[in-house]
């Protein structure tokens, strides 16, 4: 969420300056950084977890391909998310993260 605040309000802060709108909204939204709170506690897939869950997702593609992924390499979801094209190297076996 915080991300998607930061991009929302870097184009509300360019809108005034091109005096597209008077002022921007999000001047007045406080948003905090989340911290873990007290008796949080991640959770992680077993091994045998992920290929169920992959496994099941086998016949829409891409997901199990995607999942096998994510997994192997490690990703968290808004890292797999945030991956572009340019990021992965398929010559050398090389993703950028």
């Amino acid at each position: 969420m915080r991300n998607q605040f930061i991009a929302l309000h870097e184009v509300f802060r360019y809108a005034p300056l091109r005096r597209l709108i008077a002022h921007s909204s999000c001047d007045a939204v406080d948003i905090r950084r989340a911290t873990n709170a007290e008796g949080f506690a991640p959770v992680f897939f077993t091994a045998a977890q992920v290929e169920r869950v992959e496994k099941e997702l086998d016949d829409s593609a891409p997901c199990g391909l995607l999942i096998r992924f994510a997994a192997g390499a490690g990703l968290r979801a808004a890292e797999l998310h945030g991956l572009r094209i340019r990021d992965v190297d398929l010559a050398s076996g090389h993703v950028e993260v």
